[in-house]
């Protein structure tokens, strides 16, 4: 229960705590970076363009189809092929690591059917049932 005995026993110990400066406040803890470097500096230009954006985009693509992009798509097509290698091969050691017995499918390049083909031979005698049926209905 409050009482005012309780009141006063509570005012008295905080004016106590504020006199002795006993807040018991968290203190933050900030971290700190030491290997903080400034940024350098950008020049942003502040000058509104004379080109509409269609115009760059048009410029860019003439560009390209010239052919100054065909260096950059040459490039950027043996890195893309240089980092599918270096990915399959990573695949392949962490599939030998998480099972001991693996063996990948080797790879081929003739591909099977999904369902046998039927021969001559058979496509004949299908047409020679189908015909004698029909004339026996007949």
């Amino acid at each position: 229960m409050v009482t005012d005995e309780v009141t006063k026993t509570l005012e008295e110990v905080i004016k106590k705590r504020i006199l002795d400066e006993l807040y018991d406040d968290v203190e933050r803890k900030y971290e700190q970076d030491f290997n903080f470097k400034p940024k350098p500096d950008l020049d942003l230009d502040q000058e509104k363009s004379k080109k509409g954006l269609g115009e760059i985009y048009e410029d860019e693509f003439l560009k390209q189809k010239e052919g100054g992009g065909e260096a950059v798509n040459e490039k950027l097509e043996k890195t893309h092929k240089l980092i599918s290698n270096m990915f399959r091969h990573l695949c392949y050691k962490l599939d030998a690591l998480s099972n001991s017995h693996f063996a990948p499918k080797p790879v081929s390049s003739f591909l099977a059917p999904p369902h046998p083909t039927c021969s001559l031979d058979q496509t004949l005698f299908s047409l020679r049932f189908l015909s004698s049926s029909r004339s026996s209905k007949l």
